[in-house]
Protein backbone atom coordinates (compact mmCIF):
# COMPACT_ATOMS: atom_id res chain seq x y z
CA UNK A 1 0.00 0.00 0.00
CA UNK A 2 2.82 2.44 0.93
CA UNK A 3 4.63 1.98 -2.50
CA UNK A 4 1.84 2.61 -4.58
CA UNK A 5 0.76 5.56 -2.52
CA UNK A 6 4.78 6.68 -3.35
CA UNK A 7 4.29 5.74 -6.76
CA UNK A 8 1.17 8.35 -7.14
CA UNK A 9 3.03 11.03 -5.20
CA UNK A 10 5.77 10.32 -8.03
CA UNK A 11 3.40 10.29 -10.97
CA UNK A 12 1.89 13.79 -9.65
CA UNK A 13 4.44 15.57 -8.96
CA UNK A 14 6.78 14.07 -12.20
CA UNK A 15 9.78 12.74 -9.98
CA UNK A 16 12.07 10.33 -11.46
CA UNK A 17 11.13 8.27 -8.17
CA UNK A 18 13.15 4.70 -8.39
CA UNK A 19 12.53 4.82 -12.43
CA UNK A 20 16.25 3.86 -14.14
CA UNK A 21 17.87 6.35 -17.08
CA UNK A 22 16.39 4.91 -20.43
CA UNK A 23 18.10 5.37 -23.55
CA UNK A 24 16.44 9.14 -24.05
CA UNK A 25 17.48 10.16 -20.88
CA UNK A 26 21.04 9.26 -21.03
CA UNK A 27 21.29 10.86 -24.56
CA UNK A 28 19.68 13.92 -23.14
CA UNK A 29 22.17 14.13 -20.14
CA UNK A 30 25.39 13.07 -22.63
CA UNK A 31 23.51 16.56 -24.80
CA UNK A 32 24.16 18.37 -22.09
CA UNK A 33 27.79 17.79 -21.65
CA UNK A 34 28.08 19.15 -25.16
CA UNK A 35 26.15 22.81 -23.47
CA UNK A 36 28.96 22.50 -21.05
CA UNK A 37 31.71 22.98 -23.94
CA UNK A 38 32.92 19.08 -23.50
CA UNK A 39 35.71 18.88 -26.71
CA UNK A 40 35.04 15.20 -26.78
CA UNK A 41 31.47 15.79 -27.72
CA UNK A 42 30.60 14.32 -30.95
CA UNK A 43 27.06 16.12 -32.07
CA UNK A 44 26.42 12.56 -34.16
CA UNK A 45 26.24 10.10 -31.47
CA UNK A 46 22.89 8.89 -31.05
CA UNK A 47 22.28 6.13 -27.80
CA UNK A 48 20.02 3.33 -29.14
CA UNK A 49 19.75 1.16 -26.28
CA UNK A 50 20.27 1.17 -22.43
CA UNK A 51 19.92 -1.12 -19.45
CA UNK A 52 20.68 0.02 -16.20
CA UNK A 53 21.09 -1.95 -12.99
CA UNK A 54 19.63 -1.08 -10.09
CA UNK A 55 21.13 2.56 -8.19
CA UNK A 56 24.64 2.29 -6.30
CA UNK A 57 25.53 5.35 -4.42
CA UNK A 58 23.29 7.51 -5.83
CA UNK A 59 24.05 6.44 -9.33
CA UNK A 60 23.00 3.70 -11.97
CA UNK A 61 25.68 2.39 -13.83
CA UNK A 62 24.33 1.18 -17.55
CA UNK A 63 25.29 -0.57 -20.50
CA UNK A 64 24.67 1.60 -23.64
CA UNK A 65 24.66 0.73 -27.20
CA UNK A 66 24.96 3.89 -29.45
CA UNK A 67 26.55 4.69 -32.67
CA UNK A 68 28.10 7.86 -34.37
CA UNK A 69 25.69 9.20 -37.37
CA UNK A 70 28.99 10.57 -39.21
CA UNK A 71 30.16 6.95 -39.61
CA UNK A 72 29.19 5.75 -42.75
CA UNK A 73 29.53 2.22 -42.05
CA UNK A 74 27.09 2.66 -38.99
CA UNK A 75 28.86 0.30 -36.80
CA UNK A 76 27.23 -0.25 -33.37
CA UNK A 77 29.64 1.04 -30.24
CA UNK A 78 29.34 -0.71 -26.66
CA UNK A 79 30.17 1.55 -23.17
CA UNK A 80 29.50 1.79 -19.79
CA UNK A 81 28.36 4.43 -18.60
CA UNK A 82 27.15 6.06 -14.75
CA UNK A 83 24.64 8.52 -14.43
CA UNK A 84 22.56 10.23 -11.41
CA UNK A 85 19.82 12.34 -10.91
CA UNK A 86 20.55 16.04 -11.14
CA UNK A 87 18.03 19.03 -11.32
CA UNK A 88 14.91 16.95 -12.43
CA UNK A 89 17.14 14.64 -14.55
CA UNK A 90 20.12 12.71 -15.08
CA UNK A 91 24.06 13.91 -14.99
CA UNK A 92 26.38 11.53 -16.96
CA UNK A 93 29.32 10.78 -14.62
CA UNK A 94 31.30 8.62 -16.79
CA UNK A 95 31.44 6.87 -19.98
CA UNK A 96 30.75 8.23 -23.84
CA UNK A 97 32.16 11.85 -23.66
CA UNK A 98 33.54 11.81 -19.52
CA UNK A 99 36.94 10.36 -19.54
Amino acid sequence: MTSSIAMAICALTGLLCGLSPSAPTIQAAYEREAASGNSQHDPGLQVMEASCEPPSNGQFLCQVMFLSKDDPSQRLYFDVVAVARAGGGFALKSGLCKR
